[in-house]
């Protein structure tokens, strides 16, 4: 077995060892380990698999640089600073975590697991929530100048008004 080999199969088991502790300690779910995977899948793309043992604040910020250079696979596009946030996010919590385990205790430091963070700056622009698009008074105004034929068309008119001017969510109105 060559040596690459065995650091990809010393890496695996650590991070299957780190996913069942997510999951059974800390209660994450099987999407959110997906997302932790597919993160450290970035970080060893970026590392070229090299063992986690030589994890440094060198790498973190190679990785964070790699990051952005990468491209959104869908929509081709650069990746975007929430992306960045949350793949960053979960790398900086394994390589913490590495820093407590048996035999990487005094090889992964946990203060350079801390270079694994965007600047304040970029990290409130990818934590901002965005406004959600909501339809003018004028679409809504022509949504309901369809033709009335009959008490149905009425009725459906109606219910488009009163939802733009309650503002109630679709939900709400079914059960009032």
């Amino acid at each position: 077995m060559s040596k690459q080999s065995k650091i990809k199969l010393k890496n695996e088991r650590v991070k299957r060892h780190y996913f069942r502790w997510m999951q059974g300690a800390k209660g994450f779910s099987d999407k959110s380990i997906d997302s932790m995977e597919k993160a450290l899948w970035k970080y060893e793309e970026a590392t070229n698999e090299s063992d986690y043992a030589l994890f440094s604040d060198k790498k973190a910020d190679e990785f964070k640089k790699y990051l952005q250079t990468q491209s959104n696979k869908r929509t081709g596009e650069s990746l975007s600073l929430t992306s960045q946030y949350h793949h960053l996010r979960h790398v900086k919590n394994f390589f913490i975590w590495l820093s407590g385990q048996p035999g990487y205790k005094s090889k992964v430091s946990a203060n350079d697991a801390q270079y694994l963070s965007l600047s304040q700056k970029d990290r409130r622009l990818a934590t901002t929530s965005k406004e959600p698009k909501y339809p003018t008074l004028d679409q809504i105004r022509t949504l309901c100048e369809f033709p009335i034929n009959d008490e149905i068309d009425m009725r459906d008119q109606a219910l488009i008004a009163f939802t733009a001017l309650t503002g109630m969510r679709d939900s709400a109105i079914v059960t009032t």
